[in-house]
């Protein structure tokens, strides 16, 4: 398993990866739009996997973010995002990165990752898995792994939706990001090894990307759960890289530090290895 990090933006795309390697990481997850912008890529050309490969290096490109919008009330708009999670997924072996992420989207005009009462219902969820269907058609075409990001106000708001999703598309490359802090609840805070094994236990076999964060629960009237680096919460870290080692057994598997500050990477590293060698986990 190989230790990188997501979400991570210098001033340019060159700034970024000469900042990830030398804060020592092997691996990272970019975000579509970063990578074809900041290389001035064009789909038609045809040395894409060369100028990749120069400008990265000896950094493995492990994740391409395509975070759009699948339930969009709009059915043209819908349309559009499935062309466009679908244009993605067949770039991916172009550079050789074997996952595309994505979420489910939401009903809500503000933003694809905020709440909407009709998240839930049973009529969204039909929308999610046709979009799904089609977009999986070229994932299988193209060998290549979508994994879906949960999120407690979306529709993957638990591991119960996650696996009936698996379930409901039945597609070979279909997976599941696994990202616990995004379904941790106030219920589970307190109990979080507890949480990561049964989401382990029962989406261990569909699992093909995982994000490293942690979540703080902060003193304030109602609740308010927020992220924070790994190491500065309550997520479970012995039990979360124990798993993650066993499961990464046979998996190309990346453990990929996310969502942290540049200046609290070192110490968020820092932790993650310190943890994984309680563990007996060797990141490549």
């Amino acid at each position: 398993m190989r230790l990188g990090i997501k979400d991570f933006r210098g001033k340019s795309l060159r700034e970024t990866i000469d900042k990830v390697k030398r804060l020592g990481f092997k691996a990272v997850g970019v975000p579509y739009v970063q990578l074809i912008k900041g290389l001035n890529l064009s789909l038609d050309d045809k040395n894409v996997q060369e100028r990749v490969k120069s400008a990265f290096c000896n950094l493995k490109i492990v994740e391409l973010g395509v975070y759009t919008n699948l339930i969009h009330p709009d059915a043209r708009v819908r349309e559009r995002n499935i062309e466009y999670t679908k244009q993605v997924l067949r770039f991916a072996p172009e550079i050789d990165c074997p996952l595309v992420v994505t979420g489910s989207g939401s009903l809500n005009s503000q933003g694809d990752w905020f709440a909407h009462p009709e998240n839930y219902s049973s009529k969204t969820w039909e929308v999610l898995v046709k979009s799904l269907k089609e977009v999986m058609k070229t994932a299988e075409n193209c060998d290549v792994f979508l994994g879906l990001e949960p999120h407690t106000v979306t529709l993957l708001s638990s591991v119960e939706r996650l696996l009936k999703i698996i379930m409901d598309v039945k597609s070979r490359k279909l997976g599941i990001n696994m990202d616990p802090v995004n379904l941790i609840t106030y219920d589970t805070y307190f109990h979080t090894g507890k949480f990561l094994n049964y989401m382990s236990d029962v989406l261990g076999n569909y699992i093909v990307g995982i994000h490293a964060k942690d979540v703080h629960l902060e003193n304030r009237l109602i609740v308010h759960l927020n992220e924070t680096h790994p190491g500065n919460g309550n997520l479970d870290y012995e039990t979360y890289l124990r798993r993650m080692k066993a499961l990464s057994k046979g998996k190309d598997l990346c453990f990929l530090i996310e969502h942290t500050e540049e200046s609290l990477i070192p110490k968020a590293k820092e932790y993650v290895e310190e943890i994984a060698r309680k563990v007996g986990l060797v990141f490549e």
